[in-house]
């Protein structure tokens, strides 16, 4: 097999790239001790390939996966169950022209606002004053009186997003939004528990795959780069400690585990300052690791058979 790094991958636009980590799962205390909240997951970075990596490894893939073929880049990640799972997008904030915005839908939920996808395309959209459920106004701190929770300012990460103290904040996606504004990790288990959250909201009619799209903004940024990349060493980012778990078949959900102490920021811009349509939009299905295990190693045995049109004929000119 070809010795590709599919772990950090860059995007078809200058300076995107990403990163997929799953270490091991923060566990709650007993049920009647309250929540205190964890701090950043660790690294524990794993390989994304391409769906495409020759034409037997698609069609197994569009088999289980039925592909959409909508111009996305597409990429298949193996799990385990039991593990976490969180995205890096720090390296955006290196962009050296434009803000960038990320929009993740997690089988087909918004991991920020547990919104369903949308018919057409992934739009940006900001929540201001009003409740995009019930169409109220909004009260002090996006308080919906109807939902009960607060909602988020908008339904996308940004590298022009500021905290409360007007500072930037990390690109990183650690776990759905709950109304509280914290990050519920995002945790794997297996299907038919009833535990994941697109599980439980969308039923039937849930995906097994991540959406992400990239857009940037109408204009250049007048802020000078701002690397992200210092919060850890990226030499030891290869090397994570995912859980050991047993393999399984079944299916993978996303469930929404232990609170992680890390709130998403606000963008100061009005949407009019992003682009309407994506530059770019990425496609990662997610499967049980033995079933991707498999597939992988079958491609490479086709690879290590370098097989062509004249395998199988009559090749040679040997003297004797």
């Amino acid at each position: 097999m070809r010795q590709e790094d599919y772990t950090v991958f860059p995007l078809p636009e200058d300076c995107l790239k990403m990163s997929v980590h799953m270490p091991r799962a923060y566990a709650d205390g007993p049920g009647d001790k309250p929540e205190t909240g964890h701090g950043l997951p660790p690294p524990a970075l794993v390989k994304a390939y391409p769906v495409d990596l020759d034409p037997e490894f698609r069609d197994s893939l569009d088999k289980k996966f039925s592909f959409t073929r909508d111009g996305a880049i597409c990429r298949v990640v193996g799990m385990k169950h039991g593990v976490s799972l969180w995205f890096d997008f720090r390296g955006l904030s290196d962009h050296p022209t434009h803000d960038v915005a990320v929009r993740v839908m997690v089988q087909d939920i918004c991991a920020l606002t547990g919104m369903p996808h949308e018919q057409f395309g992934m739009p940006l959209i900001q929540y201001r004053h009003r409740c995009p459920k019930h169409n109220e106004p909004f009260s002090p701190d996006l308080l919906c009186r109807f939902c009960g929770h607060r909602w988020p300012a908008q339904n996308y990460l940004s590298t022009a997003d500021r905290n409360e103290s007007g500072h930037p904040v990390a690109m990183r996606l650690n776990g759905f939004r709950d109304g509280k504004g914290r990050s519920r990790q995002f945790i794997t288990t297996k299907g038919g528990e009833g535990r994941g959250i697109a599980e439980q909201i969308l039923g039937n009619w849930r995906s097994f795959q991540f959406d992400i799209s990239f857009t940037l903004s109408r204009k250049e940024k007048v802020r000078p780069p701002v690397s992200s990349y210092d919060h850890y060493d990226d030499d030891d980012a290869t090397r994570g400690d995912p859980r050991k778990s047993s393999a399984s078949t079944t299916e993978v959900e996303i469930a929404a585990g232990a609170v992680i102490n890390h709130e998403t920021g606000t963008d100061p811009n009005g949407i009019e300052y992003w682009n309407d349509d994506p530059a770019v939009l990425v496609r990662i299905y997610c499967m049980p690791e033995d079933e991707l295990n498999a597939l992988l190693a079958e491609y490479a045995e086709r690879v290590g058979s370098q097989r062509s049109f004249l395998s199988g004929l009559k090749t040679g000119n040997r003297t004797c």
